[in-house]
């Protein structure tokens, strides 16, 4: 199984012989980003509506929405430690959210919105990239931006 997001505002669970098992709605713009969050039994989705949610995959149900960015979530992601998330937005930041709906931390450096945010091997460490032409490597448990990596001459 696998998941899809789309600019019909919604979220499909698809089935790897070829249909769709659900759909998730709750969503109000454009879904930008989802991932499968721990062993699978919740996803998490990011959308232009500027909102983090949080779903029952099962279920398919809204747990949580998660608040907070001033612009639209462009990509999501499950840090892998059962707890967090990041998300990362056109207000140029990166939030860390528990998985309950709090907000950790603000992450705050790119120049123009994040498009990508992965974690890296360590579970301690991200990267993101920006329409600003950077990538920047992070560590979440300091809160801080570890290199900056240019090199590309457009977005």
């Amino acid at each position: 199984r696998f998941l899809s997001a789309s600019r019909d505002q919604t979220i499909i669970l698809w089935s790897l012989g070829g249909g769709a098992l659900k759909t998730y709605r709750g969503h109000t713009s454009i879904v930008r980003s989802v991932d499968v969050v721990g062993r699978g039994a919740r996803c998490v989705s990011g959308s232009d509506d500027k909102t983090v949610r949080v779903w029952d995959v099962e279920g398919g149900a809204a747990l949580r929405v998660l608040e907070g960015h001033t612009g639209g979530v462009n990509t999501v992601v499950d840090v892998g430690d059962g707890v967090h998330l990041l998300s990362g937005s056109d207000d140029k930041t990166v939030k860390q959210w528990e998985e309950g709906g709090s907000l950790v931390r603000t992450f705050e450096g790119h120049e123009r919105g994040v498009w990508t945010v992965k974690m890296l091997g360590d579970g301690r460490r991200f990267v993101t990239s920006s329409g600003d032409r950077t990538l920047r490597t992070w560590d979440m448990v300091r809160g801080t931006v570890e290199r900056v990596f240019g090199g590309h001459t457009d977005q």
